[in-house]
């Protein structure tokens, strides 16, 4: 079956080969968009001569759009494109369309079925520089599917929140902000989710590089509702009764609780680098499928109070990554610990001196170093006496762990060199 794809970009495919040469020319793909989306009512051939070849007379229109119809039946199926009267019709029993799909998703207020089948912006990237009108509609039809996705994106996010499932509401918020990076309520719908499944540090974050990008983009300031959700998340209380779904289940699992960097410079914009730092730890940790992942936020008067045990535990983590930044002018120091929550030892401990040339390659070259220091700190064969800081049975079940961290953090600094 002949497959039309009209979202994110326009394509005809025959199976998995894409279909090239006349029935894809613009005009005859343009013509498809204003059939299916017509449907079920049929398509007027004047109103396709009127958006598609405004300048041309009605005869050598109407000659245009008789050969575009003859041309994507012989490429289709003859039964693909229905003459209904003047009027043209969608056959979906011939063909398969994506934004066939979409519009019947739309009608049956399905937000699960609206995600799966939104695939971007109608004939995204596409125009007829000689039709103005058609360029009208277009505009006017991308905007009522974007508006039905969000406000399925929307749907489901409040959905996800009332059953729990924290995870899942954090990348149905991500898609959220794609879909409108520039809105201070996205933001905040993401920032709430990235809180509710642990990741404080993360929810921080974004408000940061929500100011950045709206800075940067669009030369305006800082959503003040935005700094003013980060503003409350810093100074909130590290909730210990919250745990990570599943944490009962993981407990023999390695898992490792990333603890914001604090910052211990006198200037609260350093917040933003010590923030940017456990994001990207976090974000490396995270690729790793073995190791469990959970982000404690904790404010330093709640750290003074509370051990990292205590924090851990709540957690249902076995290890504990606990840092702070101290920057002065172009300089930095980091430094990084480990403990392990169940004997309370530190398995390791480091200090970074760095200058600050560029932000993401310190960030990335202090991860790289933390996972190779962690790597050989907690090889047996590095160490006479391992079992005398940390059980035996906690290095079995980390060292493999650290060594997938060791190679992910290598190849994005890899990566980021070459760049």
């Amino acid at each position: 079956m002949i497959t039309i794809q009209l979202l994110g970009g326009a394509c005809l495919r025959s199976g998995d080969a894409p279909i090239a040469g006349p029935p894809a020319q613009r005009h005859r793909i343009a013509l498809l968009a204003l059939i299916v989306a017509s449907w079920p009512q049929p398509l007027s051939r004047d109103r396709a001569m009127a958006l598609l070849w405004p300048e041309r007379d009605e005869s050598s229109a109407r000659r245009l759009l008789n050969l575009a119809v003859h041309v994507l039946r012989v490429a289709l199926d003859e039964d693909a494109i229905v003459s209904a009267c003047d009027g043209l019709v969608l056959n979906p029993a011939s063909v398969r369309c994506d934004l066939h799909d979409l519009r019947g998703a739309i009608a049956a207020n399905s937000p699960e079925d609206i995600v799966k089948h939104y695939a971007g912006p109608l004939l995204d990237g596409f125009h007829l520089s000689e039709s103005a009108d058609f360029g009208y509609w277009l505009d006017e039809r991308r905007n009522v599917l974007t508006h039905a996705y969000v406000g399925a994106l929307r749907a489901l996010v409040e959905r996800q929140e009332q059953s729990g499932d924290a995870h899942a509401c954090v990348g149905t918020s991500r898609r959220l902000v794609a879909a409108d990076p520039y809105s201070g309520a996205n933001a905040r719908v993401l920032m709430r989710a990235l809180d509710a499944a642990g990741d404080r540090a993360g929810a921080i974050q974004h408000a940061s590089e929500h100011a950045q990008r709206l800075r940067a983009d669009l030369e305006l300031q800082a959503d003040p509702e935005v700094i003013a959700l980060a503003n409350e998340l810093r100074a909130a209380p590290v909730s210990l009764e919250r745990s990570t779904p599943n944490a009962a289940s993981s407990r023999g699992q390695t898992s490792i609780t990333v603890l914001p960097f604090v910052n211990l410079s006198a200037h609260p914009d350093n917040e933003y680098f010590a923030d940017g730092l456990t994001e990207d730890v976090i974000a490396e940790l995270s690729k790793i499928r073995v190791l469990r992942v959970t982000a404690g936020a904790a404010t330093t008067r709640e750290r003074r109070a509370r051990k990292p045990k205590e924090i851990g535990q709540a957690l249902g983590a076995t290890l504990v990554l606990d840092g702070s930044v101290r920057r002065s002018a172009d300089h930095v120091r980091i430094v990084a610990k480990l403990i392990d929550v169940e004997s309370e030892h530190h398995v390791w401990a480091e200090t970074y001196d760095r200058r600050l040339a560029d932000i993401f390659s310190v960030q990335t070259d202090v991860a790289l170093r933390i996972a190779s220091a962690l790597e050989a700190e907690l090889r047996p064969s590095s160490r006479g006496s391992t079992s005398s800081n940390v059980g035996s049975g906690f290095v079995r079940r980390t060292r493999h762990s650290l060594v997938a961290l060791r190679d992910a953090v290598r190849t994005r600094g890899t990566s980021a060199s070459r760049s």
